[in-house]
């Protein structure tokens, strides 16, 4: 199960109203998880992924941070050698999804305005277990 922390500053993101629902950074955090799941699936596989297989935790830059973007991704997911074969253009593609999508008019906010760089990371990990149980 891919694990995505994504690290910017929230007023990048500031809430245009009081929705919880609708607050920007959930709403990028909600993408993130469909990109992500669109880039580094395998159909057919163990590593075909969903949205819902994706785990996103959004974390605030510290004051303390020393970072190259406004807003960083780092992806941490199973290595396959039909996704290591090409890592690159499935970075690139999630590149060009999140460009695109941080460029939709209808958000209509200037804080999209002021992200002028986004970077992605994605650290293939060599075999991993995942499993979930109920108490």
């Amino acid at each position: 199960m891919p694990y995505v922390i994504l690290k910017t500053r929230e007023r990048f993101f500031q809430p245009l109203d009081v929705d919880e629902k609708n607050l920007p950074l959930k709403i990028f955090a909600e993408f993130l998880a469909t990109t992500t799941a669109k880039a580094l699936s395998i159909p057919g596989t163990e590593g075909e992924l969903t949205a819902k297989d994706i785990e996103v935790e959004v974390r605030e830059f510290g004051k303390y941070d020393i970072n190259q973007a406004d807003v960083e991704i780092i992806v941490f997911a199973n290595e396959y050698p039909e996704r290591l074969e090409n890592l690159e253009e499935r970075r690139k593609q999630m590149g060009k999804d999140i460009y695109s999508w941080l460029g939709e008019p209808s958000f209509e906010s200037p804080m999209w305005l002021a992200i002028k760089k986004v970077s992605i990371w994605i650290p293939l990990v060599r075999g991993g277990a995942y499993g979930e149980f109920t108490l």
